[in-house]
């Protein structure tokens, strides 16, 4: 592993280690209902990055019955009861921002880059659709034929 000491001019390792989390400044924090917050300021640029990390993904799926999580990963962008479908997204771009998200084996990440000022939209747009996503038959339909086709032309 690389380490380095800041301000050292001998070009040797320290004992300091580059990569540790309380070098870099990450915290950690945990709240009441069990969420795990982990931050990280950066203020070289007036943006934030909000990420919500799911940790499911195919590998808690059964044989032969697959794509749930990337079925559940498509439904955030559909609506909520306060958003309709794609209104999350459209806010963060309307107020210059981008986002996305990702669907692997052990984990479903949301993501929002945005400026600093919107970091509360953003978060509660998040517990939004966490907490009142619109699962409906049509939006079901839609979306689980979106995945299929995904499948077939990434991994079949």
């Amino acid at each position: 592993m690389i380490s380095l000491a800041a301000g050292s001019t001998s070009g040797k390792p320290s004992n300091q280690n580059f990569l540790d989390p309380k070098v870099l400044g990450i915290e950690e924090h945990f709240l009441s209902n069990g969420l795990r917050v982990v931050t990280w300021e950066d203020h070289s640029a007036p943006l934030v990055t909000l990420q919500v990390a799911y940790h499911v993904g195919s590998v808690n799926e059964r044989p032969g019955i697959t794509g749930i999580s990337h079925l559940f990963e498509h439904l955030m962008f559909k609506g909520s009861y306060k958003y309709g479908p794609e209104e999350h997204a459209n806010i963060v771009q309307a107020n210059g921002g981008r986002l996305n998200a990702f669907t692997t084996n052990d984990m479903t990440l949301y993501y929002e880059n945005i400026a600093a000022d919107k970091l509360e939209l953003v978060i509660s747009m998040e517990a939004e659709r966490e907490a009142n996503l619109a699962i409906t038959a049509e939006n079901l339909k839609s979306e689980r034929e979106v995945v299929k086709e995904e499948r077939r032309m990434r991994t079949d």
